[in-house]
């Protein structure tokens, strides 16, 4: 966007999102809103809100899982036709796809979200999620400490992701260790 005002709001909305808890979810969504209302053509924006939806089943704050994946990926291909080459949408279409038990097209979707940029610690830590969730521990693992060596400050929900992948493979200690530094940064 050219609109600095919608990208400021878009910085913040994301700041919340990365809470994982349900006022940051709702204050993500609300702040991504107002930045569409700003640039109605601001992909991100979309993509955000799309990701707040998908972050409600995620975290059960939502009332109808159903309708709010709907909308996830509803928002999510209009943040898709507004801009087909970032990586964000990309990585929301495939935390929906792991939330419908789609695994493949998961991570068909963060395989794409990598070819337009494969330095994107987010983009494999999503990837480590559904790797877990797909029975491939060996390369879940790899997946979340490629994610932490591209962003050795990452959000919360890296060291949640991290947690998961340890908890999966038994390594129960590290697992601990990773949901502490979760809840601590959330």
């Amino acid at each position: 966007t050219d609109n600095i005002d919608a990208c400021l709001k878009v910085l913040q909305a994301r700041a919340n999102l990365y809470r994982q808890n349900i006022e940051g979810i709702n204050m993500g969504r609300k702040l991504s809103e107002e930045a569409v209302a700003l640039d109605p053509e601001y992909s991100t924006a979309y993509c955000l809100i799309a990701f707040s939806h998908m972050q409600d089943v995620f975290y059960g704050g939502s009332k109808s899982p159903k309708k709010s994946l709907e909308k996830a990926f509803l928002l999510t291909k209009k943040s898709l036709s507004l801009d087909s080459s970032c990586t964000l949408p990309y990585t929301t279409l495939a935390w929906c796809f792991l939330l419908t038990r789609q695994h493949a097209k998961a991570i068909a979707a963060c395989e794409q979200a990598l070819k337009f940029d494969p330095n994107d610690a987010f983009a494999y830590s999503t990837l480590a999620m559904i790797l877990t969730y797909s029975g491939e521990p060996e390369e879940a693992l790899a997946a979340i400490e490629k994610a932490l060596r591209l962003n050795p400050k990452p959000p919360s929900m890296t060291f949640l992701i991290q947690g998961f992948v340890y908890y999966h493979k038994g390594m129960y200690e590290k697992a601990l260790s990773a949901l502490k530094k979760a809840l601590n940064l959330s």
